[in-house]
């Protein structure tokens, strides 16, 4: 019994320890946002080794300055890609999905002058990717697609930092448009924010497969 207790213990402590940030491009300021709704917006990120891509969290705001809640009209949709570099430019896409039902919570920073809140919004990627070292591309919009145009006016706050993020408007394909700015967002190997553990089965099964190993020592 102390031997699977054991078992259970260090199948915890696996499953918790597995959860790591793979990337940060930047804490959420209150200099701006980029409209993710009217428009396909992208920002790149490097990796120093492999890694797997498994979570994305990210912030918003409002686009207009009379707003005070973005949740209010934030429809609980976003359709991310990830794209290989090319030259400093988007490269061929990678991996692309949709996730629905999603829910933003306040990080605590209000904008100045607005009093616009901003929030952050966790999610898992449809299926993780599998990424070499290198410069990507991430495209996040807000909608069921990456061309839908809602008009709600969600926008990608801004990361401290100048960069080279890309923004065009939907009927225009790619975000082509270099812009000055960073975007703020991280990356994760299991669901963004999470602490590691995966979905209920697979606990169940992962700790019937330790019980079942402890009995075999026995």
């Amino acid at each position: 019994m102390h031997r699977i207790k054991f078992a259970l213990a260090a199948l915890a402590l696996s499953v918790s320890a597995q959860a790591a940030l793979i990337f940060n491009n930047g804490a959420p300021t209150t200099l701006g946002v980029r409209d993710i709704g009217l428009f396909r917006t992208a920002d790149d990120f490097a990796l120093a080794s492999a890694q797997n891509v498994a979570g994305i969290r990210f912030f918003y705001s409002w686009t207009s300055p009379s707003v005070v809640e973005p949740a209010d009209n934030f429809r609980g949709t976003i359709t991310y890609a990830i794209y290989n570099d090319s030259a400093g430019s988007i490269g061929s896409q990678i991996a692309t999905g949709s996730v629905s039902g999603l829910a933003s919570t306040f990080t605590g920073i209000i904008i100045p002058g607005s009093n616009a809140k901003i929030n952050a919004v966790e999610f898992n990627l449809v299926f993780a990717v599998a990424l070499s070292a290198g410069t990507y591309w991430l495209e996040l919009h807000e909608g069921p697609t990456l061309s839908t145009d809602d008009g709600t006016g969600i926008g990608w706050i801004l990361a401290a930092d100048a960069g080279n993020a890309k923004q065009g408007l939907t009927a225009n394909g790619l975000p082509a448009g270099g812009v000055n700015n960073e975007l703020a967002f991280e990356l994760h190997d299991t669901a963004s924010g999470a602490t590691g553990v995966p979905e209920p089965g697979s606990v169940a099964l992962m700790a019937g497969m330790a019980v079942l190993a402890a009995l075999r020592r026995r």
